[in-house]
């Protein structure tokens, strides 16, 4: 197993050092992403309340699991959005994308305009299978960006 040590600064404007294999790194990552975040902010959020003669490696794993946990608990009201975007004509077949896979769907896709908002982008065309799409790019961060394609009634 490979294992990365990094410098994570603290709230307090002093720094410190954690050692973590590779997989609990992505893991920061990919959890520091979901909140807008990059794995330093995010990191350094979760160790904002530790005290500095705490186990650092060991309060960031717990605050790891802390995340996962309140994500596991988030499902059932999940669930109950995901009836509704169902239960919707504009929503029932939409998706949100990372950066990498809205420009693997642009790749595949005719595009027929866009208009540029600023803080966002709105992108209209054909999918590969020729459907509409419109998609919802936002400019102002890495990813999180939305796309619907039309629901067609002879299809």
């Amino acid at each position: 197993m490979d294992y990365t040590q990094k410098a994570i600064p603290l709230k307090d404007g002093r720094r410190t050092s954690v050692r973590l294999d590779n997989a609990t790194w992505e893991l920061i990552d990919k959890l520091a992403g979901m909140q807008g975040k990059n794995w330093r902010d995010w990191s350094s959020d979760a160790l904002a309340t530790v005290p500095s003669e705490e186990n650092m490696t060991v309060a960031l794993r717990e605050a790891i699991a802390r995340t996962l946990v309140l994500a596991e608990f988030d499902l059932g009201s999940r669930a109950e959005d995901m009836a509704r975007i169902e239960a919707n004509a504009l929503t029932r077949r939409s998706s949100t994308f990372s950066d990498q896979q809205l420009d693997s769907f642009l790749k595949t896709a005719t595009v027929f305009g866009e208009s540029d908002f600023g803080g966002f982008t709105i992108i209209f065309g054909h999918d590969e299978s020729g459907d509409d799409f419109l998609v919802v790019k936002n400019n102002m961060r890495d990813g999180l960006h939305f796309a619907t394609l039309a629901v067609e009634a002879a299809k």
